[in-house]
This record gives structure tokens, sequence and C-alpha cells, in this order.
């Protein structure tokens, strides 16, 4: 358990555990609703024992309602300075709990795990379509470095 700053003392942040590892996976399927149970469950199972790889979940009392997905990537990022950049995999927050600054507090906490990690940049991404993403990532201090589409056929 991490402790809170007094903006959020009604809610607690969890570093991922086996105990919050099926609320975190329900969240995941919210977030990713094409997503299969079963694969992501085994997924964020084996993230439990990746050292490059975490997540941070906020709960009320009752629910969680919150989090993040983070790694630190080793190699090439598009508009980053340095080989070791913190990155955010995946950020949620359940609609109810939207616009109560908890994608900031989040951040906050990426940032942190990512300079404990020995990182000095924080990356992102998001659907080019995805205009909320977009959005709360430029208010929340993220610069655009490139846009692009990719494509594929089979042959």
């Amino acid at each position: 358990m991490i402790s809170n700053n007094d903006a959020y003392n009604n809610f607690l942040t969890e570093e991922l555990s086996s105990e919050n590892l099926e609320e975190l996976v329900n969240m995941v399927l919210n977030l990713w609703p094409n997503c299969i149970y079963e694969e992501e469950y085994a997924y964020f199972k084996n993230v439990l024992s990746k050292p490059d790889r975490t997540c941070f979940l906020l709960r009320t009392k009752k629910q969680y309602i919150a989090f993040i997905y983070l790694s630190i990537r080793s190699g090439y990022v598009e508009g980053a300075q340095t080989s070791k950049v913190a990155y955010i995999e995946g950020i949620y927050v359940h609609p109810v709990f939207r616009k109560r600054k908890l994608g900031t507090h989040l951040l906050q906490i990426g940032e942190q795990w990512g300079k404990d990690q020995g990182s000095t940049e924080f990356a992102s991404d998001t659907e080019i379509e995805n205009l909320i993403s977009e959005a709360f990532h430029k208010k929340t201090g993220f610069r655009e470095v490139n846009r692009t589409i990719q494509f594929i056929k089979k042959i």
C-alpha cells in the first residue's frame, strides 16, 4: 500500500498484487472491451514477476475505480531523448469517478515510479481518434511528437 496525499484521502492506492489482480483485469476489460478475461488475467499475472512493469490501482473502501499500467521501454520510443523511458501502457478511471483529477494523480504516481526506475522521460500513446485521451495528455503536460496511421493487408 502506498500512502496518499490529503487531496486523495478518500481513495486508496495499491500496487498490483495477486490480491487485486482480478479487479485489475475487470477494469482492463472496461478500457479494452475486445480483450478476453482469461488472456488478460494470465498476462497481468505475468506482470507481477516483471521488475520493468507494474500497475497501480485506486479504490474506494468499496470498489476499485482506476488504474495505470506502466512499463520501462528500453528501446526506441518516439520523441524520446533517452533509451530508458517510463511508458503508460494503459490508464483508466471509471466514468463515475472522472473529472476528479484521479487520472492526474495516477500520472504523478507513474512519474515517481519511472524516476525510481532511473527514467527521466515519461511517454504514452493513444488512438488517433481518441480525442478525450488526447486532450487529457495535453492537459497533463504531454506534448504530441508524432501522428501515424498503420496499414496492413493480407497477401
